[in-house]
């Protein structure tokens, strides 16, 4: 009761402050982050729950992506024990995963800065994509803004798994709205659609119920 007094009052101060305080943990087995995907802000506090049995290490997107455990150089290493770390208008898109699970079970995540200053004009449009209806069941629409020629689209899981390349859209002559269907074998749950126009990405929450 102590411990649960204690981090209420912890948020509740950060919260006062102008900052909200993120708790990203690995689920019992170590099949999952909760939550796995983040978006924060300038100022946020994202504390991370390791131990020596589920060990957290910050890795750069390539070796997200291909589930590897080397470590991003820079980055904040291996952590065998409660880590926290504040976002900073550098911070950009954190890529971390379990170092004992991601090989067998894509076990990782994603901290994405949501507000920060000093991006690109091409990330700032790619924040103005809109998808609808969300939560959705077969289909999602998604509004691309006219200053974007192309995008690719990717979903993933919300352990990281990487489900499908959806779309890879040239917009440059054709509208800039348009849907997406998914697979049969999607099931409910919650998803995150990476967005890629360029050299920028962004992700974005997806619900889907069936």
């Amino acid at each position: 009761m102590k411990k649960i007094y204690l981090l209420l009052l912890l948020v509740f101060v950060i919260s006062g402050a102008n900052a909200t305080l993120y708790i990203i943990v690995p689920t019992v087995g170590g099949g999952a982050y909760t939550p796995s995907f983040v978006t924060v802000a300038v100022g946020d506090v994202v504390q991370f729950g390791n131990s020596t049995t589920y060990p957290c290490a910050q890795v750069s997107q390539a070796t997200w992506l291909a589930n590897g455990t080397t470590t991003l150089a820079g980055g904040f290493g291996v952590q065998t024990s409660s880590y926290s770390f504040t976002v900073t208008a550098s911070t950009g898109t954190v890529y971390f995963v379990c170092t004992t699970k991601v090989a067998s079970n894509g076990t990782k995540g994603i901290v994405q800065l949501g507000t920060p200053s000093g991006l690109t004009t091409n990330y700032s449009i790619l924040q103005n994509i809109s998808l609808f209806p969300n939560p959705a069941t077969d289909k999602i629409n998604i509004t691309v803004p006219p200053e974007l020629e192309n995008v690719t689209l990717k979903l993933f899981a919300l352990n990281g798994q990487e489900l499908d390349v959806v779309a890879e859209k040239d917009l440059s002559n054709t509208t800039n709205s348009f849907s997406l269907n998914f697979s049969p074998m999607i099931s409910t749950g919650v998803y995150f659609l990476e967005v890629v126009s360029g050299s920028e990405r962004i992700y974005k929450k997806i619900v889907i119920s069936k």
